[in-house]
C-alpha cells in the first residue's frame, strides 16, 4: 500500500516477501498457525496505482489464490477482504458472495498512497455483497449493501488467568510502578503521553521508526501464550494513541485483552473506548492529562477490576465467529 523506500527496513520486508513466496519464511514465533487454518502468500508487486500495475497484480493474485483453493478442494468460498488494494479479486474466485471487512482507514496512513487505496477502496464497496467494520467511524453510508459493526473479541479465560511474571520482564524492573503497552508500536501513538509519568514505561511489540522518549523501555513481541504474564504483571496498562482522523477510526484490539485482566488502564479518549468502556477506564490526551490519568490508575481499588471483565465477558472470539458466519450468510441469501 505504499511504493518500496531506499531503506534497509524495506529492502528486509522484499526479502521476506520473496521468500513467503517460495513458501520458505519461518513462522513469527508470537503469531504460530492455528490449528485448521491454511495460510499462503500470493506474489504481488507494490507498483499500484496504473492501469497496468493494477491489472497484472490483479490477475498475479486471482491466479494464486484459485490454484491454492483447488488444491485444498474449496468450491463456492465466502470471500472475506481485508484490504482495499486485493478489490481486484472480487468476482473472480467462483465465491458465492465477497465481504469487506473494513479493519483500518488505510489512506490515512503516513506514508501509503492514498489516492490509489481510495479508487481501490471504492471498486470493493462496489463489488461486496456486505461491510463489516471494526469501529462505528469506519462505516460507509452510501454502501449499497447490508453492514455491520463487528467487534473484536476476546479469550476470557486466557488473559484472566493469574500467573508469575516473566523472567524477562523481571530483568528490566527498576521497583517503580509499572506501566505497560502492548501492540504495535508505530505512528498511531503519541510519545508525548509517554513522558513524565508516575513510573516505569514499557513497551511491547514490533516497532516501526517511530521516535520515542529516552527513558521508554521497548522489548519485542513476545509469544501469545506468555501475554497474559505480561499484562497481569503492570499496575497500569497504557493505550497510549495520538488523537485524530487515523486513531479515532480505531478500536484497539489490546482493548478488549487489557479488560480481561481486570488491571486498571490509562488511555486516550479515542471515540471506540470511550463508547466501550464508559468510566472503567481513566482518560486522557495530552501529555499532563495522560499523567494524571495514569495517576488516578495507580490508586483505583480493586474492585474495579471486577467492572472491566464484566465489560468483556461475553464477547469471546467463538461469539464473533458466529455473528460474522450469520452475516455472510445472510449477505449471500440477500
Amino acid at each position: 500500500m505504499r511504493r518500496p523506500r531506499a531503506a534497509l527496513a524495506d529492502l528486509r520486508r522484499m526479502v521476506e516477501k520473496v521468500r513467503s513466496w517460495a513458501g520458505a519464511a519461518p513462522e513469527a514465533p508470537w503469531a504460530p498457525v492455528p490449528e485448521g487454518l491454511v495460510r499462503f502468500a500470493p506474489p504481488m508487486h507494490p507498483w499500484f496505482g496504473s492501469a497496468l500495475g493494477d491489472r497484472s497484480n490483479d490477475a498475479l493474485l486471482a491466479r494464486a489464490v484459485r490454484r491454492r483453493a483447488r488444491q485444498l478442494g474449496l468450491q463456492d468460498p465466502v470471500v472475506v477482504i481485508t484490504v482495499p488494494i486485493a478489490a481486484g479479486v472480487a468476482g473472480r474466485l467462483g465465491e458465492r458472495t465477497t465481504i469487506y471487512y473494513r479493519v483500518d482507514d488505510f489512506a490515512l496512513w503516513p506514508g501509503y498512497q492514498a489516492e490509489m487505496i481510495r479508487e481501490r477502496e471504492a471498486l470493493l464497496l462496489r463489488r461486496a455483497s456486505g461491510l463489516l467494520v471494526t469501529a462505528e467511524r469506519l462505516r460507509v453510508p452510501d454502501f449499497a449493501g447490508p453492514q455491520m459493526l463487528l467487534e473484536h473479541g476476546v479469550d476470557m479465560d486466557h488473559f484472566a488467568a493469574r500467573s508469575p511474571p516473566p523472567e524477562a520482564l523481571t530483568e528490566v524492573r527498576d521497583g517503580r510502578p509499572l506501566l505497560l503497552f502492548a501492540g504495535r508500536i508505530d505512528e498511531r501513538l503519541d510519545p508525548e503521553l509517554l513522558r513524565n509519568l508516575p513510573g516505569q514505561v514499557v513497551l511491547i511489540g514490533r516497532r516501526t521508526d517511530v521516535e520515542l522518549p529516552a527513558d521508554v523501555t521497548v522489548l519485542p513481541p513476545v509469544p501469545y501464550a506468555e501475554l497474559p504474564s505480561w499484562l497481569g504483571a503492570a499496575d497500569v496498562l497504557l493505550l497510549p494513541f495520538a488523537r485524530g482522523r487515523l486513531s479515532d477510526t480505531i478500536q484497539p484490539l489490546k482493548l478488549r485483552e487489557y479488560l480481561a485482566t481486570g488491571r486498571p488502564i490509562a488511555a486516550s479518549g479515542l471515540p471506540e473506548v470511550t463508547r466501550i468502556c464508559g468510566d472503567v477506564v481513566q482518560f486522557g490526551d495530552d501529555a499532563e492529562e495522560f499523567a494524571a490519568a495514569c495517576r488516578r490508575a495507580l490508586q483505583e481499588p480493586t474492585k474495579s477490576a471486577g467492572l472491566r471483565r464484566r465489560l468483556v465477558t461475553d464477547g469471546s472470539w467463538g461469539d464473533r465467529a458466529a455473528e460474522l458466519l450469520a452475516f455472510a450468510t445472510a449477505a449471500t441469501d440477500g
